[in-house]
């Protein structure tokens, strides 16, 4: 079934801009969820874990066809590994992808390919702050966010929300669409990240 797009005042009501493209998350999970652009009701993007025996967990982020775009291997002790983009490249540490060491505060940051300069705030490293959601900033755009996650505030545990109002949300404004899958598959692995150190459960 097709969700409605929401109107301006709805954007207004979360505190956000008017965006470029809004996506509804199928399940409040940074590891196992569908992700749709508002309005549609094809995945955009499907992200799935497996649990592969003596093996660690693996995030794979693929396009609606199906195409590789990201990957995260889980990894208890030492940095989670991260591939993006090209499949058979090799795996880097989630905190080299991204400068997210102990020691920088609640903000990481990354470049995309023309080294053009991103800010995600609101990853809390010492896990003080369970009720923290990331926004993304360009160095170009330092006012106000590119991408917010939006949570609604009461949403239930269920397996599945298909309301918009109950859904979680990506928003990305017009300067966000231009890396889109970067912002996404940033997000995704950031976010799971965040909630296993603050001790927030990565699926309903």
């Amino acid at each position: 079934m097709t969700s409605e797009l929401p109107s301006l005042a709805s954007y207004s009501e979360l505190g956000v801009d008017f965006p470029g493209l809004v996506f509804e998350l199928t399940h409040d999970s940074p590891s196992f969820t569908n992700i749709i652009r508002a309005g549609e009701d094809k995945p955009t993007y499907k992200v799935s874990t497996e649990y592969p025996e003596g093996k660690h967990p693996l995030t794979t982020v693929t396009n609606g066809s199906g195409e590789f775009l990201g990957s995260l291997e889980w990894r208890p002790v030492f940095a989670d590994l991260v591939i993006f983009g090209d499949k058979n490249s090799k795996p880097q540490r989630l905190s080299s992808w991204m400068s997210c060491g102990l020691f920088k505060g609640q903000t990481v940051t990354f470049e995309d390919s023309h080294r053009r300069k991103y800010r995600w705030h609101g990853y809390t490293p010492w896990g003080d702050n369970p009720e923290s959601s990331l926004k993304l900033y360009a160095d170009d755009c330092p006012d106000s966010p590119i991408v917010t996650y939006v949570r609604p505030p009461g949403m239930t545990k269920t397996s599945e929300v298909r309301a918009w109002e109950q859904r979680p949300k990506l928003i990305l404004q017009p300067r966000a669409v231009e890396i889109q899958d970067l912002a996404i598959v940033s997000w995704l692995f950031l976010e799971k990240a965040r909630r296993v150190k603050v001790h927030v459960p990565l699926w309903f």
